[in-house]
């Protein structure tokens, strides 16, 4: 096969590149990567220092005590329906109680790690979903950003893809793993 030249320009496909933005409002208190640095999967490039981490906290503290007292009447009512003092209805609603908190307790859990809370619900930690590279930061220590701000782009340099302009007669002789 012959050589084909064209005008091409090299990029990450969508999974070989990920934006890095603040889950919420606070100051960089803390940056562990820098421009070009490597970065592994679920790696803490940053930290936020964030009222809204103590907010998420605080959802999940109430959400558990409130899973725990739900527990307590389910099973406390579950004892008085063995000994025939309650009625059934009263031990399916103490159930249906404990299940919705539960629920709830589920959702403020999953908000804490979505959210990367860290530090004793004071920071909120600014990671990395994949492997490769810091290729761009659009922040500084000590800069507050809004929740949403693109802080970081990290790239795969072995996830690349080339998009290239070659006519019509030369894209015939092209074929996955053509060199």
């Amino acid at each position: 096969m012959s050589e084909i030249i064209a005008q091409a320009t090299v990029t990450a496909p969508p999974e070989g590149q990920a934006l890095l933005t603040a889950r919420a409002d606070g100051a960089v208190v803390r940056m562990n990567k820098r421009l070009g640095d490597p970065v592994g999967a679920g790696e803490t490039v940053a930290l936020l220092e964030s009222r809204d981490a103590a907010a998420f906290v605080a959802d999940r503290n109430a959400a558990a005590a409130r899973a725990q007292a739900a527990r307590a009447a389910a099973n406390r009512e579950q004892r008085l329906f063995n000994a025939r003092i309650t009625a059934r209805q009263d031990l399916e609603a103490a159930v249906a109680a404990r299940q919705t908190a539960e629920a709830e307790l589920q959702r403020a859990n999953a908000a804490v790690s979505a959210a990367g809370v860290t530090g004793g619900g004071r920071y909120l930690a600014v990671r990395s979903p994949i492997s490769g590279r810091i290729t761009e930061v659009d922040t500084q220590l000590g800069a507050y950003v809004s929740a949403g701000a693109e802080l970081f782009n990290v790239s795969n340099p072995n996830r690349i893809q080339i998009d290239a302009a070659v006519p019509a007669t030369d894209a015939q002789r092209i074929r996955p793993g053509t060199a």
